[in-house]
């Protein structure tokens, strides 16, 4: 996968090197064997924000109806630069809405993306230009947008092309069109909202079904066909994850991303209960030349005052060689402050959990949900959180990252 990194101009980090020779070692030894799994397992390092940090805790524009669940957040990449999408599940109707940022800046307003489909779990969201090459005339302009049928459990998705007009100050880009409409992806039923990444031209979706294992569903995209990329004929057989450690069950929504993309393997974690413990996480890698899975592993907590008390949200930042997991940290939000935690690392080695401070004095405010999170954003912010507050409605923070 190639992304557009050279146009960013920004010095490659010593850690990206160092990741993306480990990484070729890995390709050429054939997939992600006990040997270089466990050296890309040595390093890590916090994301270090600039100057600035954490910018502050500030609302999107409310959504009437407001919101049920976690936002989805996803890469909307155009002609004239990255934006983000925003996607939540309306609390009045059950409908999935978006809305399209630049920058900080709202560029449309939430609108309806389903009126007579409704759904009962939190959205995805991917963009399908995952497939990008250095020609920008194979690039597709297209996102997908997934969810869990109100009417059956099954995994609906829809996607939809971006504005690609040149976009400039006092024109910003307006909502993406429909070019395939919600439908379901396969018969089988799910217990959990999807998760989406997309990986070596492929669209990845894992989910939980009822039995409490995931399931990962593989759509080979056409890089040949930009206006088409997704056929929903062409999905693989399903795949089973392993089994998590004994004891141990999958709970809520899991998280997907494309962490090593130069020789295909996804990341995929999800939160695990069992009865008398605390929550946890626990993380496996699919490698897709093999069709495998790395044994599930437990994300290490640090410091032990940090509990788990959402579902993960999981986003990449290519240029650092970082994967960065967030999660909601608070067991009783309606009397005790709920804060979003993150921590980043290269190979799913995270550091310590740091909370995103919000740098707005006397401002506290409190989530009720698991966020959503984007990285590899072009321009500002770099970084790219959301979540659901205490009164129902998305706010969002963001970053940049020094590069030494």
């Amino acid at each position: 996968m190639f992304r557009r990194d050279d146009a960013r101009q920004r010095p490659v980090h010593p850690l990206r090197r160092a990741g993306a020779a480990l990484a070729l070692l890995a390709s050429a030894c054939g997939g992600i064997g006990p040997e270089a799994a466990a050296e890309l397992g040595t390093t890590r390092q916090d994301v270090t924000p600039d100057p600035a940090g954490w910018r502050a805790w500030t609302p999107e524009p409310t959504n009437s109806g407001g919101w049920t669940g976690g936002p989805a957040v996803c890469q909307a990449l155009t002609p004239s630069g990255d934006g983000t999408a925003i996607v939540g599940r309306s609390a009045n109707n059950n409908r999935y809405r978006i809305s399209m940022r630049q920058f900080f800046v709202e560029a449309t307003a939430f609108a309806d993306i389903s009126i007579f489909t409704t759904f009962n779990s939190k959205p995805a969201c991917t963009s399908l230009d995952g497939v990008h090459t250095l020609d920008q005339g194979l690039w597709n302009y297209q996102i997908a947008v997934l969810g869990k049928s109100a009417a059956n459990n099954q995994f609906l998705i829809k996607t939809m092309k971006l504005d690609t007009e040149p976009a400039f100050f006092g024109d910003p880009p307006t909502l993406p069109t429909t070019v395939v409409n919600w439908t379901s992806i396969n018969g089988n039923a799910y217990a959990s909202a999807p998760a989406a990444a997309v990986s070596q031209a492929a669209l990845l979706v894992v989910g939980r079904r009822s039995d409490n294992r995931l399931y990962l569903h593989r759509n080979h995209l056409s890089i040949l066909l930009p206006q088409t990329p997704f056929d929903n004929s062409a999905w693989d057989p399903v795949l089973q994850l392993p089994a998590l450690p004994s004891g141990w069950t999958a709970a809520g929504d899991p998280a997907i991303a494309d962490t090593q993309p130069l020789i295909g393997v996804v990341t995929i974690v999800t939160r695990a209960t069992r009865s008398g413990f605390p929550s946890r996480l626990y993380y496996s890698l699919f490698d897709a030349a093999s069709s495998s899975f790395q044994a599930w592993a437990q994300v290490p907590i640090t410091p032990s005052t940090v509990n788990v008390g959402s579902d993960p949200a999981l986003e990449v930042d290519r240029g650092l060689g970082l994967a960065t997991l967030y999660f909601r940290s608070g067991t009783n939000c309606a009397t005790s402050a709920c804060r979003v935690f993150q921590s980043s690392g290269i190979a799913n080695l995270w550091g310590e959990f740091t909370q995103i401070f919000d740098n707005i004095p006397g401002h506290s405010d409190t989530f009720t949900d698991a966020p959503g999170a984007i990285g590899d954003l072009g321009l500002e912010p770099h970084h790219m959180v959301v979540a659901r507050n205490s009164s129902g409605q998305f706010i969002h923070n963001g970053t940049n990252v020094n590069i030494p």
